[in-house]
């Protein structure tokens, strides 16, 4: 049999006997995997979409035993045959809605034991009795509390753990919690201060290490574990226990093939109490004898220099780039990309349950991972990413891009995208006004302090003959956006992207108003009332940016609100109305609301309140306060006629 490699990593080979062999299986008319050869095979059916224990197969292609247990008898046993292993998956299942004074068979329906070859299912919820002697097999309980049986899990001690203790007085000794290993592996090299007690999906360890999405169906999960189990409910807790197994197995090779090898964490029951734990450092065995235990900074920061890489994923470099490269690999990875990440995710799982989706169909945890590490600020760059087409682009960009710009602007960053500036999509026109003896570039001498003898910008413009009086600053919308000369910005600075949206309508800003109204032009007050005529404006670029970009990047510059004080009483509890609505929604998702909509985006609806949907969602910021009251059940649109001034 040909020794397989783990997924992701060419060079592990997998550490056990039992592998997954999809060149050799097939689904049966009942939906059973067969062992049959490839080469009898033609074709055979597609692969599996879906971890399982059911995958594996030994040398001699026998599967892996499924054992199941409904009385006290038959669990002795059972237990039994697992007194002799070392390592075992764990799991429990319970009724999910028990009561603090249910039975004991609902707080602890289902004790799930996995080793390499099979599978336990002790159901408590069938064994008859009232108290913990009368339910639990002695030969279980011993496997439970023995120090020398290593019990491997996700929320081992919160959950699993603490059940035990609290409705079967069993203290459970030598609790392996599986998060903190996948932490070591995944952040230790490079992220030490990463590698804490906060817990990690089951599901997801098993698709990033086990290379296949652990299916997790509510309906099951959800169910009553505490009657007899159907056979979706038997594969579910069988898969949980295995899964458990094979990750301990899996992981800890790779942590083994790490340079340095880090020692394994402690069992969690040694310092960690049965309930959710505080956030800190996880405990790792101390080879020094002094020392109870060791913590991930501390081995790392004296066991090897920053920058260095674990084994498992370490590629050779050719000497003649080492040391070009060098001083790029000492930088350590943005500490930032976990909580993009996070958001990014938690957005995708909002999407992907208002369209009933899978999250992986909505994007993949690697095409979060590019856009969490890169931050793109236009369309374009975000369209680049690996993994996202044009169709994704339509869909998903524009709440992505939003989800980056807050980010960017929470923690005042800016993007790590790079931008083609000469790409069609993002050049930008620059055309010297005509008769105007001034030269307005990009380069980054413009951005230079002028040299003493050369006069700056603003002493070209106010002695630029064409002009009869000295030019003052270019005068400031109240929608943020400062005088563009043929699209370029006259001060020198970064180029923005208009964005007046529906501000400007039909509108005819004239000269001489308020400067609420004043036209963006390069005349004086004193100069304006002559000129009738409007100089022509460049063709706004068609790529949308976030805030917080590096200068010469298009950036849209969301319209300033208008004062409170300028609104009119209906256009108030218009303004209140909406901050209502917003308000509600982010109450019904348990999201801030800042995540919903924002001061300005509202400001925006009520000084050119939308007529139709199509209007609604030409307004700058507005796509993540739709998305909010579609997920929440609320009628924006409704909201809008109703109170509207315009529309009333």
């Amino acid at each position: 049999m040909a020794e397989l490699t783990l997924p992701g990593d060419d060079n592990i080979k997998w550490p056990l006997r039992y592998q997954i062999r999809p060149s050799q299986t097939r689904r049966d008319p009942q939906g059973n995997i067969d062992n049959v050869v490839a080469t009898n095979l033609a074709p055979l059916e597609p692969l599996e979409k879906w971890w399982s224990h059911k995958l594996y197969r030994c040398p001699n292609h026998k599967p892996v035993e499924v054992l199941y247990s409904a009385s006290k008898i038959t669990s002795e046993a059972l237990a039994k045959q697992f007194l002799d292993e070392p390592i075992l998956g764990f799991d429990m299942e319970w009724f999910m809605w028990a009561k603090p004074t249910s039975c004991l068979q609902e707080q602890i329906s289902l004790i799930q034991l996995a080793c390499e070859d099979k599978i336990g299912l002790f159901h408590i919820g069938l064994h008859s009795g009232s108290t913990p002697d009368e339910l639990i097999a002695p030969s279980l309980k011993k496997i439970l509390e023995s120090p020398k049986i290593t019990k491997v899990g996700v929320a081992i001690m919160n959950a699993d753990g603490k059940r035990l203790v609290e409705y079967f007085n069993i203290k459970p000794q030598s609790m392996f919690e599986l998060s903190h290993l996948h932490r070591l592996v995944t952040f230790g090299p490079k992220l030490p201060g990463l590698v804490n007690t906060k817990l990690w999906a089951l599901d997801k360890q098993v698709e990033e290490h086990l290379g296949l999405p652990l299916l997790k169906e509510e309906t099951t999960r959800k169910g009553n574990w505490s009657k007899r189990l159907n056979q979706k409910q038997q594969d579910y807790a069988a898969a949980d226990a295995y899964a458990g197994f094979m990750l301990y197995h899996c992981m800890n090779h790779k942590r083994k093939l790490m340079v340095p090898s880090p020692p394994l964490p402690l069992y969690a029951d040694s310092y960690l109490p049965f309930r959710f734990p505080k956030v800190f450092q996880i405990r790792l065995h101390s080879a020094d004898q002094t020392k109870e235990y060791i913590t991930p900074e501390q081995f790392w920061g004296s066991a090897m220099p920053a920058g260095t890489v674990s084994g498992a994923t370490a590629k050779r470099t050719p000497k003649s780039k080492r040391v070009k490269n060098q001083e790029t690999n000492d930088k350590p990875p943005d500490a930032h990309e976990k909580i993009l990440f996070e958001r990014l995710a938690q957005s995708r799982r909002s999407i992907a349950h208002a369209a009933g989706l899978k999250s992986y169909i909505v994007a993949h945890d690697n095409v979060l991972r590019d856009i969490a590490k890169h931050r793109p600020a236009t369309e374009c760059a975000l369209g680049r990413i690996r993994g996202i087409g044009p169709e994704k682009l339509a869909k998903y960009g524009a709440g992505w891009l939003e989800i980056i710009s807050q980010f960017l602007k929470d923690y005042n960053l800016s993007s790590n995208a790079p931008v083609n500036r000469r790409g069609p999509a993002e050049a930008v026109t620059k055309t010297p006004v005509s008769q105007a003896p001034m030269s307005v570039t990009l380069s980054k001498a413009s951005r230079r302090r002028p040299a003493p003898n050369t006069p700056s910008s603003r002493d070209i413009l106010s002695s630029s003959p064409p002009f009869k009086t000295p030019l003052s600053q270019p005068p400031q919308l109240h929608t943020g956006l400062t005088s563009l000369v043929e699209g370029t910005r006259i001060d020198g600075q970064q180029v923005r992207e208009e964005s007046l949206g529906t501000m400007s309508g039909s509108k005819n800003i004239k000269m001489g108003q308020s400067d609420e109204l004043q036209s963006p032009t390069f005349s004086s007050s004193s100069s304006s009332n002559e000129s009738n005529s409007k100089r022509k404006r460049s063709p706004t670029p068609t790529c949308r940016t976030s805030p917080r970009t590096s200068p010469g990047v298009l950036v849209p510059v969301p319209a300033q609100p208008r004062p409170q004080s300028l609104l009119t009483p209906r256009s108030r509890k218009f303004h209140s109305a909406l901050t209502a609505l917003g308000r509600r929604a982010a109450t019904k998702l348990k999201r801030p609301l800042e995540s919903v909509v924002s001061a300005s985006t509202i400001q925006l609806i009520v000084a050119s309140p939308p007529r139709t949907e199509e209007e609604l969602q030409r307004i700058h910021g507005i796509s993540s306060f739709v998305q909010a009251c579609g997920l929440a059940g609320f009628d924006l649109m409704k909201v809008v006629s109703i109170h509207a001034p315009a529309l009333s």
